[in-house]
């Protein structure tokens, strides 16, 4: 509960989860081990990332029926409500009937980095430092006060999407715990506000939407664009030879002669399973799969002479579309 500027839970019996997580039955394990009740309320859209042994309910909306579930069910002064990858917006009513324990989990220094994107926007960013912190659900989007947070340097060998995710949770997973044995302890933790005049806010990203590279970027700015959509999504997308083409495996190259910036996306050399491509700089790109949509690597068919190339309506609907994300999946906002 909280009081003033102090967080704590007395009798601390049950965890609730409102979304979902890719270590969810890892997590549900280790509360259980330490005697707490662990349930988890998701969306239709996550229902597919909940594995079976992991009691679950699915709630669409967060109407009187979801209400009735967590009044005969929960008591909020006993109970930690927990937010992870949740897509519902939780207003003052519902954070008033968890009695100020709706808490959230989130992997940015806040208040930089708030909203979604996950670890798309880190990379194009060039930012190293791997944050585990839980805040205060309040009425805006990740600005509650938090509650306690720690900081690593990510690997040097991360590199894309797949590679920060598998740090993070490994990382998530000890932070987590931690927290949960504090609270089990009776341990306070002192609220920290943040602050409203630093920040910065990012949107979702989906990758069949936000994925098409700029060849007029320059090198660097291209092979951050291709490895931040690279797995475990499908990989950034142009187009060659009039097909969409998703690019992935990109090594920023200097062996070349330096290029003009018409050259920009051309097939300067081929070898067999690689390509390099003149970017509109000095240096080079290597590219090991270039993929079309049913995920075959093309590369060997390809020529040099060749070029990629992403039309600017295609460039522009990227940009101006935003996504979001609702209970049933994917929404499409154009602004």
């Amino acid at each position: 509960m909280k009081e003033n500027t102090i967080f704590r839970i007395d009798n601390f019996k049950n965890v609730l989860v409102l979304g979902s997580s890719l270590n969810l039955s890892i997590l549900y394990r280790h509360v259980q081990d330490l005697g707490l009740n662990f349930f988890v309320i998701t969306s239709p859209d996550q229902e597919v990332e909940i594995e079976e042994k992991v009691p679950y309910k699915v709630f669409e909306k967060l109407d009187k029926h979801f209400i009735e579930f967590i009044q005969n069910r929960y008591h909020n002064n006993c109970t930690l409500f927990i937010s992870l990858g949740s897509r519902w917006i939780f207003d003052s009513n519902i954070i008033n009937l968890m009695g100020g324990n709706l808490v959230n989990f989130h992997c940015s220094r806040l208040p930089f980095d708030a909203g979604g994107g996950g670890f798309s926007w880190r990379i194009l960013k060039k930012d190293r430092i791997n944050t585990q912190l839980v805040h205060l659900v309040d009425s805006g989007i990740d600005t509650g006060p938090i509650i306690t947070s720690y900081s690593s340097i990510f690997p040097s060998d991360c590199r894309i999407p797949q590679d920060f995710e598998s740090y993070h949770l490994k990382s998530f997973e000890k932070f987590f715990m931690k927290f949960i044995s504090s609270l089990i302890k009776g341990e306070s933790f002192s609220l920290k506000h943040q602050p409203n005049y630093i920040g910065s806010y990012y949107p979702r990203l989906e990758t069949s939407i936000n994925s098409w590279i700029n060849w007029c970027w320059d090198s660097d700015q291209i092979v951050d664009f291709i490895n931040a959509f690279d797995s475990p999504y499908k990989g950034a997308s142009t187009y060659i030879n009039n097909i969409r083409v998703r690019i992935r495996n990109v090594q920023l190259h200097g062996g070349e002669l330096p290029s003009h910036p018409y050259m920009s996306g051309i097939i300067s050399r081929k070898q067999k399973g690689w390509i390099v491509i003149s970017t509109s700089d000095k240096f080079s790109l290597i590219v090991e799969n270039v993929e079309i949509e049913d995920g075959s690597n093309i590369i060997d068919s390809l020529y040099a002479g060749n070029r990629f190339y992403t039309d600017n309506d295609t460039l522009l609907e990227s940009m101006t579309n935003r996504v979001k994300f609702g209970p049933n999946g994917i929404l499409k906002e154009t602004k």
